[in-house]
């Protein structure tokens, strides 16, 4: 019944994100919609994984890359506000779409690691398939945000590939930038 009620709600609000003269209101409320969906997937429950990927490519597809890139390419007149305004808006539309990447790769990694735990396999077509998305998905993450970022993520892509050694080593880099140890877990 609560799902119910919440797919009620989000179809409402999604109409009227839509209609909204605001840039950015239906690109954060399908944000918001994924991030949901991906925190109530179980992260060995391959069909949830899949929603919450649906959920995140639903919220990219409002993105005009070309448009967000270009906002980036000059500096904005301190003196036009109109200039600013729109700069903020692909300041935080970026930082909106990076997030959302970042979710949508998160969760592929995760159903990337349920498919090689479960009856599937990674030979399979459709084992195969995953690893493809989760590799077009870190490319698109990277054009947006350098691996340093996301160290965890940069290791379950390594380790996807087999590539245990620089898995470890992109954590062991992780860990060298941090200003102090990590704390140990007794």
């Amino acid at each position: 019944d609560a799902q119910r009620r919440y797919g009620h709600l989000l179809h409402a609000l999604r109409t009227e994100a839509e209609a909204s003269p605001k840039p950015g209101v239906l690109l954060s409320l399908l944000a918001a919609h994924a991030k949901h969906v991906d925190a109530l997937a179980e992260r060995t429950d391959v069909d949830a994984l899949r929603e919450a990927v649906h959920a995140a490519d639903e919220a990219i597809a409002q993105v005009d890359t070309l448009r967000l890139a270009a906002a980036f390419g000059t500096t904005p007149d301190a003196t036009d506000d109109e200039a600013a305004s729109v700069h903020d808006q692909a300041e935080a539309d970026k930082k909106v779409f990076v997030g959302v990447l970042r979710l949508k790769a998160t969760a592929l990694s995760d159903l990337h690691k349920a498919l090689a735990t479960g009856d599937v396999g990674l030979d399979s077509p459709t084992g195969l398939h995953a690893r493809t998305d989760l590799d077009r998905a870190l490319a698109e993450l990277h054009k947006w945000e350098p691996a340093a970022d996301h160290p965890k993520l940069c290791a379950a892509w390594h380790a996807a590939h087999g590539r245990h050694a620089l898995a470890l080593q992109a954590l062991d880099d992780a860990l060298a930038k941090e200003k102090s140890a990590p704390a140990r877990a007794d």
